[in-house]
């Protein structure tokens, strides 16, 4: 029991050898031998006890150098975690604020694309009344267009005919000038024929591509009868002298009579 005790003591050694040299004397040979053996025993394994003790202080050593490492990352840690806690704590009032924000712009798109979605309604009904009346316009412009070919034919028809007129009127207007040229002829031989009556009842007028000559009454009759005096029948007799050559005349005579009531007494009973 004592010997078990020595184990355990680190100054084992030094009290063991008092102890041995104390009692050295009173112990016979054997058991000092004995005991000697036991002491080198103890004192190896004692030896192995005091390495296996330092190698157990080397071990709490670095244990305690990597307590004070894990100590030190656990305050940083724990740092750390108080930073990211309130880094945690912004970022969440920045989702809450970003989150209220989509809400937002999410319900502002959703009136948007509803407000958009009328008013495409509108731009397409309005775009399929356009296209119905274009179609209507392209209609009717083709109506106007066979109205135009119609007409076009028309036109040329008319430009023909206008031609055809033209070249009439200019043949006509060539027989006119001729008739106006013949005209003035038969106006010029007949005032040269009656030459000295123009003035003495005898007017000639050139009206109209045609000539009047007019005779007053003083110059064909006297009052009251209506037998042509001899100053009428020479005015006659060169009047028909000039109009002999003139074959394609057409000569209208009109007579006049006066408003002198008649005496009743001759064959003439009234001026009708």
């Amino acid at each position: 029991m004592f010997l078990s005790h020595l184990t355990i003591n680190k100054k084992a050694p030094l009290y063991i050898s008092i102890i041995l040299f104390l009692f050295n004397a009173c112990v016979t040979p054997k058991t000092h031998n004995s005991l000697i053996q036991e002491n080198a025993v103890l004192k190896k394994t004692l030896s192995q006890e005091e390495k296996k003790g330092l190698q157990l202080n080397n071990t709490i050593e670095q244990k305690k150098m990597h307590m004070a490492v894990l100590t030190d990352q656990l305050s940083n840690l724990r740092s750390d975690s108080v930073q990211n806690g309130k880094a945690l704590i912004l970022l969440q009032e920045k989702y809450n604020q970003l989150s209220d924000a989509y809400d937002l712009l999410s319900s502002k798109n959703s009136r948007y694309i509803a407000d958009k979605a009328k008013e495409t309604k509108q731009i397409l009904e309005a775009l399929e009344k356009v296209q119905s009346e274009l179609f209507a316009k392209e209609d009717e412009l083709n109506k106007l267009f066979t109205s135009l070919e119609l007409k076009q034919e028309e036109l040329n028809l008319a430009q023909n005919d206008l031609e055809e007129r033209s070249v009439r009127v200019a043949e006509l207007e060539e027989i006119i000038s001729k008739k106006d040229s013949i005209v003035t002829a038969l106006k010029q031989s007949i005032s040269k024929a009656l030459r000295g009556l123009e003035g003495e009842g005898l007017t000639i007028e050139q009206r109209k591509g045609k000539v009047y000559i007019s005779l007053e009454e003083e110059l064909l009759f006297e009052s009251g009868k209506y037998e042509v005096n001899i100053t009428g029948v020479e005015a006659l007799n060169k009047l028909s002298i000039a109009l002999a050559p003139q074959k394609e005349l057409e000569i209208l005579v009109e007579g006049h009579t006066d408003s002198i009531p008649l005496s009743g007494r001759g064959l003439v009973k009234d001026n009708w």
